[in-house]
């Protein structure tokens, strides 16, 4: 029986109740998932402490995709920044090191044997007011399913850890804890979760390897979907190839996952990969498995 660590993480925000600014701040939602056999955490762990060192000189401060903004902001376009608590260690952290820091840390998903899937949420185009709670659910059952099809195809007698990043509200927690269980104890119609450990492993994301990779991943698809020159370069380059997807290639529906299941959110991002891919003669299928 082959193990595997399921690592989630999310980049931009949702709101039920939804302004002008926000939306314009935030017009994507995204979470990443990073599935990778257990065999490989060692060798994950290893190169991204290799990393670390090699690039801002420190071993135990946390780089997060979001610094990467920070600190072009300071360095390319020389304006003022401040730092929130806990991040003084950026101060002397330059911004072509974190930028190669990303690349390179994005560069291991083959060595780990990495599957991604990303369930994203465009607040541009999607305007029902659903509640933030329900919100969450769909894209945690979203993410559970793929994790529970990708570890049966590869191991029937396979399981699967989720690990998710350690929220700042117990409340928050609590209810992410219940979804994950309601789901895997028969309140998906689609699937039972015969892959997937009984209880979701809340970590924090500066002591965890496989958290940071995932925060990588979400802001690099979110950047992407803004258009973002580095992080679509990124994304194509790094992270595209990985991405879960159907036996005749499609990805969207597979690995990219729209939520919630509404056409018009269908349709953006069908319109936002081809926009962004037709030159690289990257296609993609319209199939939704569910």
């Amino acid at each position: 029986m082959e193990t595997f660590f399921a690592y989630i993480d999310d980049s931009g925000n949702y709101q039920r109740d939804r302004s002008v600014d926000f939306t314009k701040r935030n017009p994507y939602h995204v979470k990443a998932c990073i599935l990778i056999p257990a065999r490989n955490w060692k060798k994950l762990c290893a190169y991204q402490a290799h990393l670390l060192h090699k690039y801002t000189g420190q071993r135990l401060a946390e780089l997060k995709w979001n610094h990467l903004w920070k600190l072009q902001r300071r360095d390319v376009k020389h304006k003022p920044i401040s730092f929130a608590p806990g991040e003084a260690h950026l101060t002397w952290i330059r911004h072509p090191d974190a930028q190669a820091y990303a690349t390179d840390f994005l560069s291991v998903l083959p060595e780990c044997e990495a599957r991604v899937a990303c369930t994203v949420t465009p607040n541009v185009v999607f305007r029902d007011r659903v509640s933030e709670r329900e919100l969450e659910r769909m894209h945690l059952q979203d993410l559970m399913q793929r994790v529970e099809m990708e570890v049966s195809s590869q191991d029937p007698a396979g399981l699967a850890v989720v690990f998710a990043d350690q929220m700042s509200g117990n409340e928050e927690q609590r209810d992410l804890r219940q979804l994950y269980s309601e789901l895997r104890s028969g309140a998906d119609e689609f699937l039972n979760y015969d892959h997937v450990m009984d209880s979701v492993c809340f970590v924090e994301s500066a002591h965890c390897c496989g958290i940071q990779l995932a925060d990588f991943v979400a802001g690099a698809v979110n950047g992407f979907l803004r258009g973002f020159g580095a992080a679509e370069k990124l994304f194509a380059l790094r992270i595209y190839a990985h991405v879960r997807s159907a036996a005749a290639g499609g990805k969207l529906g597979y690995g990219m996952i729209e939520v919630p299941k509404r056409r018009r959110c269908r349709q953006h991002l069908e319109e936002k990969f081809k926009t962004d891919f037709e030159r690289e003669n990257i296609a993609f299928g319209d199939d939704i498995p569910f």
